[in-house]
Formats: C-alpha cells, sequence, structure tokens
C-alpha cells in the first residue's frame, strides 16, 4: 500500500501535490495542509493593489491651452 509522504500512513491510494511532486493522503494533498516548501512563490497578494487617482485632473473646457503648452514646451526643447 502506498504511503502518505506527510503522516506516513499507509493508505489506499496518494495523489500528487501540484507543487512539489510528492504524493500525499487526501487529508494532506492541499500544499497548506503538507507546508509545502514550494508554496512560497505561488502565494497571493492579501490586499489589492491601491488604484492613483491623478493629482490635478484637467478640465476639459482647458486640455486645448494644456496641449498647446505642451506642443510649445517640446519646439523650444528641440532647439
Amino acid at each position: 500500500m502506498p504511503i502518505c509522504a506527510h503522516c506516513e500512513r499507509e493508505v489506499e491510494k496518494t495523489y500528487p501535490c501540484p507543487l512539489c511532486k510528492e504524493r500525499y493522503c487526501p487529508q494532506h494533498i492541499k500544499p497548506d495542509a503538507h507546508n509545502c516548501p514550494m508554496r512560497g512563490g505561488r502565494k497571493r497578494r492579501t490586499k489589492p493593489a491601491r488604484v492613483r487617482e491623478p493629482s490635478s485632473p484637467i478640465a476639459p473646457e482647458r486640455l486645448d491651452d494644456v496641449m498647446q503648452y505642451i506642443r510649445e514646451l517640446k519646439k523650444t526643447r528641440r532647439s
């Protein structure tokens, strides 16, 4: 009979861990259940990434003025 790599009991069937490929009984097949050494690199983020909002949004009516200013800056930097 096969033996679980974690609890070392004889069981009817063992299953390979998807990360470390060792064979475990149904109670220890999940990586957290057998302290899988390979699980460190596959943890999920616990906090979602923070989304930054623009610090000073440009009003739509001022967009043309801002774009003109940027074009003039680019011209002066080229020369």
